[in-house]
């Protein structure tokens, strides 16, 4: 173990040695290169922005290695430090092998995040992966007659080429269809099956009787066809696995951990409708004779002190599985009841204008009135505890989750069945259950009216077969394979760390993800199994948070315009010289022809141009309407235009070369103190508006702002102040984030406009912490010069419903945040320290502190220098 340390530890100084060698030669060749400034006056006279694409390509071209160079070291330099103090995840791509403008905005938008938090020092982590296994993979090696591992490999480096060619930086991560990934989703779904929360239920499936296979609900049409054979699919009961979420329902509903502002707000109200509001309990209880189907069925009643009476009985709906279309009031079954000395309770059919759960979940009745009894409940609900047969509280609506598929490109379930002992984990040390290979360029010859998994019909012997742990006998491998839901559920634990084949995750450093990015139609699913993933390893002591993610900034669809004729989608040359054509916007779609492919974008006008347009219009929760490239564009090259005029006219009045009008001393003195006062407000705004509010168009917006300050004093005598040099040397580097081969060639011919004598910048890098010795990726965020410069602190509680809501604002001097640390803020409010539940920083930039329940009491304290400010308050 020692010895590996050290060779790990001689590798990192070893890559850091080369990377110091290549920028060495990186400032050498700097020094060198010219810039498109070089030419005098080249855009002072345009107003033609068609230039702008080539200048903005050339730049690329010339910059793209070093950015990325430069932004790769300063990632690699932050894993020699400790725990991340960060953690930026978006959600993982399945491969297609084409990126869309979806997935630019979430991806864009993560690495702003990302590469802002870097340069305001902070230890961050935004890892990558991809959701690998799935339903595609597998219908295009059907059709393709190729193993699905090599279309998804190649699927794979082609969109981490395309995430490359946009400018995107990631700590690379496994895919769920590596071995070493699954093999720990197969140590997850053990984990529940010993807890009695994995189990094999009855449910009803599609099954297409001509290609003779399930579909999933998205492969059936409105008419009940299937999308590919067009046969009209039949509706059959089939055993599957499923996982126990009813057994987390009412803590999933509650959302104790959640601060339900923002996003959070939204999702938790769409996962609570989804949900239902618990009104009764679920129970699990064993058939009294063996069914061909199934040997539990699922109770559920508001009342369980009627398992006590000897008058109780089950209800079951005619379309129920164990009915099988039998008549009403029918006995058809019984079941034990372990509640009443395992007294047997009739199983009846009732009439379907009874208002009953579903076709896979009963009612418990009882033939005369009955009142509620508290004290029995409590007394059965613990029995079921220690029985595990549920008693979980829940809605009468709500569903576990069905996680087996009949497929095979997916994550093999860890269980073997013996004739004897029934289901059995596999043992932990025989993990990961590989996925066999299986020939494909026969399969779809092979067909058969029984429900199976390809890997029933088509894997070898030697795999379906195996012994059987307890009792030596023959038993067969489970050959389901897990939805792909299941996979995703628990990516972020594993992604916090470098990949380790010894453990899942480490339970020890982990943390919630902090920002978690994604598109908002995951709300109901993925997002709410997460939570349920993540409520169950902290209920077995694997974690010790109960909520994934702190923060979630869910982004709306891109949308463009649909030309529509006669029903059928049409292309815009088919369209634009009729009258007769339906015109609308729609979420963009190769099979509307109204795809838009990011490369073709970054290769007409550059990655930076691409990553200004997807930025810098419509705040993340805003649907994104895509129009023609030159409306997208075209303010873009506006904005370009006018950072080119900006820095060339700075560089002429640095130069001696533009003569400016000189201000009086007391209009001088006073515009440079309203000058220096708007620059503190801009710089804020910026960083407030990626990393709090998360509204990043405003943060675009005071960039406008900072450009217009600067343009508006560029052609007096402030343009020679060292305050001034600030302003543009900051507005360079907030861009970098945002553009940076750009922001790096202005950058060069800044610091490139005095000789060796005479350091750039020398009087503003001494005062305000600038390195120009320094590439523009390796500088710090820009620091609010003003010591009386106001932060807003947030008190916040939760109100009587549960949700969070904001009490009060206070105004706090920087003066008072040197550290901007937890502790530091404790400090300022001691006289209330034992009500704080917990304290969110975001540095240079905002504080929330949430008290605890008992806040109405508390009387927060307004220090000498802070100010109480007043705030809109939502009493809705």
């Amino acid at each position: 173990m020692i010895l590996k340390k050290n060779i790990n530890s001689n590798l990192f100084r070893y890559r850091l040695l080369i990377l110091k060698v290549r920028f060495d030669q990186i400032s050498l060749a700097h020094s060198l290169r010219e810039t498109v400034f070089d030419e005098p006056a080249k855009f002072k006279n345009k107003f033609d922005y068609s230039y702008v694409p080539e200048i903005l390509r050339s730049i690329q071209l010339k910059w793209k290695k070093d950015v990325d160079l430069l932004w790769k070291s300063r990632i690699e330099q932050q894993k020699s430090n400790s725990r991340p103090s960060k953690y930026i995840l978006s959600m993982f791509p399945y491969p297609s092998g084409q990126l869309h403008l979806g997935h630019t905005r979430i991806y864009t938008t993560a690495d702003l995040l990302f590469k802002t938090s870097i340069m305001l020092g902070e230890n961050v982590i935004n890892p990558m992966g991809f959701d690998s296994f799935g339903l595609p993979a597998e219908n295009a090696a059907r059709s393709n007659k190729i193993d699905p591992f090599y279309w998804t490999d190649k699927n794979r480096r082609e969109m981490r080429s395309q995430l490359d060619n946009l400018g995107y930086h990631f700590h690379w991560r496994e895919s769920t269809s590596d071995q070493n990934y699954y093999k720990w989703t197969q140590w997850l779904f053990i984990q529940l099956f010993e807890s009695g929360l994995a189990y094999q239920g009855i449910s009803e499936v599609n099954w297409d009787p001509i290609d003779c296979t399930v579909l999933a609900d998205e492969q059936v049409d409105s008419d009940g066809k299937c999308w590919r054979s067009g046969a009209q699919i039949e509706k059959r009961f089939h055993k599957q696995w499923f996982i126990k979420t009813n057994s987390f329902a009412e803590d999933l509903y509650r959302g104790d951990d959640i601060i339900d502002t923002g996003h959070w707000s939204f999702i938790l109200a769409h996962q609570r409708w989804w949900i239902k509001e618990p009104n009764g309990y679920l129970f699990y209880l064993k058939l009294d004779s063996e069914n061909r189907l199934n040997n539990r069925i699922q109770i559920f009643t508001a009342y369980p002190e009627l398992f006590l009476s000897s008058k109780a009985f089950i209800g079951v709906s005619q379309n129920h599985w164990i009915a099988k279309g039998r008549n009403p009031h029918e006995i058809i079954a019984s079941c034990d009841n372990p509640f009443n000395n395992n007294e047997k309770i009739d199983i009846r059919v009732v009439n379907n204008n009874v208002k009953l759960p579903s076709s896979t979940r009963a009612s418990l009745f009882v033939r005369n009135e009955s009142f509620p009894d508290e004290e029995k409940r409590a007394m059965i609900l613990e029995e079921a505890r220690k029985l595990n047969l549920g008693g979980y509280k829940t809605s009468d609506t709500y569903r576990d989750w069905l996680i087996s598929r009949q497929r095979y490109w997916g994550t093999p379930i860890p269980i073997i069945h013996c004739p004897n002992c029934g289901p059995l984990a596999v043992k932990l040390q025989e993990l990961p259950v590989k996925l066999p290979k299986i020939d494909y360029t026969n399969i779809s010859d092979h067909k058969s009216d029984e429900i199976s998994s390809p890997l029933k019909k088509f894997a070898p012997k030697e795999w379906l077969e195996t012994s059987c742990y307890r009792c030596g006998s023959i038993a067969l491998r489970e050959t389901d394979t897990c939805d792909t839901f299941f996979d995703s559920s628990w990516y972020f634990l594993r992604y916090f760390t470098e990949p380790n084949e010894q453990r899942p995750f480490d339970g020890k450093s982990l943390r919630p993800v902090d920002c978690y990015i994604g598109g908002k139609e995951h709300s109901a699913l993925h997002l709410f199994y997460a939570r349920f993933i993540t409520h169950f390893l902290k209920s077995k002591g694997y974690i010790d948070f109960r909520e994934p993610f702190h923060t979630l900034l869910m982004q709306a669809i891109v949308k463009t315009r649909t030309y529509k004729l006669n029903g059928r989608y049409i292309s815009y040359e088919e369209a634009k010289d009729r009258d007769d054509v339906e015109i609308s916007f729609e979420k963009m779609s190769k099979s509307k022809g109204t795809g838009v492919d990011p490369d073709l974008l970054v290769e007409k006008y550059s990655s930076d141009a691409v990553r200004w347009t997807i930025l810098s219009v419509g705040n993340p929760e805003s649907e994104r309407l895509w129009d023609t490239e030159k409306k997208e564009f075209d303010p873009s090259f506006v904005f370009f235009h006018r950072l080119l005029l900006t820095v060339e006219e700075f560089l002429a009045a640095k130069k001696g070369e533009k003569k400016l009008k000189s201000l009086s001393a007391d209009v001088f003195e006073e515009s440079l103190k309203e000058f220096s006062k708007e620059t503190d407000e801009l710089i804020f705004n910026v960083l407030y508006s990626i990393l709090s509010s998360y509204q990043i168009r405003n943060g675009t917006v005071s960039i406008h702002k900072l450009i217009n300050l600067i343009r508006k004093n560029i052609t007096n005598n402030l343009a020679l102040t060292t305050e001034f040099e600030r302003a543009i040397v900051s507005l360079l580097i907030m861009l970098t984030p945002f553009i940076p081969s750009f922001t790096s060639e202005c950058w060069h011919a800044l610091t490139t406009i005095y000789d060796e004598k005479n350091l750039p910048f020398k009087k503003c890098s001494e005062l305000y912490g600038f390195d120009f010795e320094k590439s523009v990726l390796e500088q710090q965020w820009p620091k609010i010069i003003d010591p009386d410069f106001q932060y807003i602190v947030r008190f916040t509680g939760r109100n009587n419903s549960g949700r969070e809501e904001e009490i009060k604002r206070i105004k706090v001097p920087q003066k008072f945040l040197k550290l901007w640390s937890e502790s530091e803020v404790i400090d300022l409010f001691s006289e209330i320290k034992e009500k704080i539940e917990w304290i969110e920083i975001v540095k240079y930039c905002s504080i929330v502190i949430r008290l605890k329940q008992s806040y109405r009491n508390v009387e927060i304290p307004i220090r000498e220098g802070f100010v109480e400010c007043e705030f809109y308050k939502n009493t809705s």
